[in-house]
Order: structure tokens, then sequence, then C-alpha cells
């Protein structure tokens, strides 16, 4: 089961995630492998390009979850696992850059924290401290649990001057509780995704300070709260001016997509109540995300086949971030600017485009929920300002249209067809 992915200097490919050796339900051992950006396992690293994670002292069933590369180019990977009495435990280990286990670490390289937190996601915050996200059972039949986080320290020790005793945990209003992925926002606050699970769910955002304290300017008290039929959050990236994309289900049937702005409420220049909805089918699950660079966003995960829990289909969405520059998107520049000349006539949009050097460009509409509407111009466009009509029959509605050239400036803008 891989569990997490990352791009490493260079181009290869680190890969964790964990194995079983008897049955899906029995985790045999964790794993780290590198792979060159072919796809080959590179055999310099760990055993034929693997690292093995198996059982040790103190601990058994180690599914790993997170890996995060250090500066220096280590590697550190953190792990649900089970004490000898089978109770739940956190696991770190820290590989060198060539997959050996750091024996500086912990005990040969493995460290034990006897928190009984089952982690989703690993964050490491600027002063070297890891940040695992996850719950706490607070029933012994599983069905209650507070969302919480958990701070380590750079030797692999629970950081007690983080929440209470290490550990900040949060009862979101539901029975089961639980926080998911995180990011940072440019000031080191930790910003992750969750939601509170009951009779109905609710896809929550939390901001928390590095000491484990919920920021009260973000939300109500630290945390916002997506509206909607049963919204449950997954994943969360922070974009360059702070603003916030949530990832995550709706009624278990659809792709959620939410924006908030950097005080965490809904962002409606991204859509109607900052959130978009995309309807899949029976059961969506394993929902992730990354930002493009023009500031599109990808939603991936998967749904059952026709209701079928035994069949599944991946499915991944790509979502214009609509008027809103995003991380790396670039800013419109002087001499590129798109504007609006109207609705000509009601079912069509017009629009001008101003350049001032001749330049590739593609015009593009969109509608309110992402999906791509109609490709207003492709070509190259010489210097001058120029007037572009969208196809006719447009419903009546809110459209984006978004402007790029082939050197990187993009522009963006809202359009309303009435009639």
């Amino acid at each position: 089961f891989a569990s997490d992915i990352d791009r490493l200097d260079g181009g290869d490919f680190l890969v964790v995630g964990s194995a079983s050796n008897t049955s899906q339900s029995d985790i045999g051992f964790g794993f780290a492998a590198r792979l060159s950006s072919s796809g080959v396992l590179q055999s310099t690293f760990g055993t034929n390009g693997v690292t093995r994670i198996g059982e040790g002292p103190g601990f058994s069933r180690p599914a790993v979850i997170d890996a995060e590369v250090l500066t220096d180019g280590r590697i550190l990977i953190a792990a649900s696992g089970r004490d000898a009495e089978l109770d739940q435990i956190i696991v770190l280990a820290l590989l060198q850059a060539n997959g050996a286990l750091d024996t500086t670490f912990g005990t040969d390289g493995i460290a034990i924290v006897d928190i009984p937190v089952l982690i989703e996601d690993a964050q490491l915050l600027t002063d070297g401290r890891l940040v695992l996200s996850g719950y706490l059972p607070t029933s012994t039949d599983g069905t209650q649990a507070d969302a919480a986080l958990v701070a380590i320290t750079s030797a692999g020790t629970l950081d007690t001057s983080f929440g209470t005793g290490g550990v900040a945990r949060r009862d979101l209003g539901g029975d089961f509780n639980r926080f998911r992925e995180m990011g940072l926002s440019s000031d080191g606050m930790i910003i992750v995704a969750g939601t509170a699970d009951g009779t109905a769910s609710e896809a929550v955002v939390a901001r928390y300070t590095t000491s484990g304290s919920l920021d009260t300017a973000f939300g109500t008290d630290g945390i916002a709260r997506i509206s909607g039929t049963n919204t449950r959050g997954a994943d969360v990236s922070v974009l360059s001016d702070e603003r916030i994309v949530l990832v995550g289900t709706e009624d278990g049937t659809s792709v959620l997509v939410a924006q908030l702005t950097s005080t965490g409420t809904p962002d409606n220049s991204f859509a109607p109540n900052g959130k978009a909805v995309f309807p899949l089918g029976t059961g969506v699950f394993g929902i992730s995300s990354a930002i493009y660079s023009d500031g599109d966003i990808l939603a991936a995960g998967y749904t059952y086949t026709d209701g079928n829990q035994d069949e599944s289909t991946a499915v991944a969405l790509r979502v214009t971030s609509g008027p809103v520059a995003a991380e790396g998107a670039p800013e419109a520049e002087s001499g590129f600017r798109l504007d609006v000349a109207g609705a000509h006539p009601a079912t069509q949009v017009r629009v001008s485009l101003s350049l001032n050097e001749a330049a590739p460009v593609h015009i593009d509409l969109y509608d309110v929920r992402g999906r791509h509407t109609a490709t207003v111009f492709d070509g190259t466009l010489p210097v001058g300002t120029r007037t572009f009509d969208s196809p006719a029959g447009l419903a009546p509605g809110t459209y984006i249209v978004r402007a790029t050239s082939q050197g990187g400036q993009m522009d963006a803008l809202p359009v309303v067809i009435i009639r």
C-alpha cells in the first residue's frame, strides 16, 4: 500500500508505504523505495532500491503514513504501530540519503512515541520539529474520537511544549473527529483539513500556531467550516497569497473543492459560497490534491464502480481557479490585459485582450464549476487590442474567461450572462 510520494533533488521519486505478510489486515512491514525519473529502482538505495522497516524492540505492524525529506537529504518516516500489548503508538524512522537507518536517531534509527494517536499526515516545521495529524480514540469501540495534532522534536521525542503535553486535541463537534492533510502558511502557521463526523458530517479547516493553539483570528475561534450535505475534508493547499484550497467529498458521491480567504471565510470569487461540487457516483474516497503552476487545482481519488465495493475506478479532476491567482500563477502584467466588452448578443461573451508584444495566446471560457466550456481563441496575436466573441448559445449564468500566453502571462475575470 503506497501512502506518500515525493520528488527528490535530481528528479528521483521517493515512495513510502506498507506491505502485508499474510492478509490485507495484517501489516508486516513499512518500506521506502527510491526510483529514477523513468521508474527504475535505484540499486544504491537500501537493498536493491528498497529499505524495509520491520518489527523491532517495543513495536510491531509499522504502517508507514508519510515521509519528509530533510534539507540534508535524510528521510524522516512517520508510521502508526503497535506496542507489545498491541496498543497504538507512533513509530519514527530516520534514513540516511542512501536508505540506511541513521543510528544517531532514537535507538538504532528508530524512535517510539507512546501516544495512542492514529496518524494521517506529517508536516515538517521550519524549526525542524515534525507535526503529525490524526485522531485520538475516546471510546473503546472505536466509534468516537477527537481530532489531534502531535509535535515531535528533531531528536524523535514528544515536544511537551506543544498543545497539552505534546498533543493538541479537539472535539470538532461530531462523534468521530479527525484531522487529515496539512500545509503551512507563509508565517509558519499549521493549516489542517479535517472532518467532524456524526449523524451528518462537516468539513473543517483549522489554523494552529506552532505552539499548538488554535489561531482565533481564523474562521470562528480558529476553525472554518464548509457547509453542505455531509461534507468531509481530505487535503489542503495554501496559496501564495494565503488563500486556502480544501478538497474532499460531499454526500459520499461528489468531489468537493472549496476555497477560503486568508481569514477563513468562503472565497466567493472562486465559486458561490466558496465551493464547487462535482458529482461522480456512489462512494468517492481517497481525495488528494495539488496546485498547478497556472493556479488550477488537481483533485484525485477513486470511486466505486456502479456502487460495487469490489470494483473501483481512479479519478482525477482539473478545476480552474477562476479569476484568482494561485501559488506559482503569474500576475497579469502591463500590456497583457483582459477586459469584458459585454455579452453580445445575450447568449455570447465578448472580451478584448491588449498586448504590448506579439505572442501565442489561449483564451478559454469556464463555467462556475470550473468545467471548460469553450476555447475562444488559440493562436498568435500581434501588438494591440483585439476583440473576441465566444460561441453562441451560452446558458444564463456566471462564467470565467482566462487568457494565458506562452510567455507565462495570465489574466482572468468573471462575466455574467443574464437574459
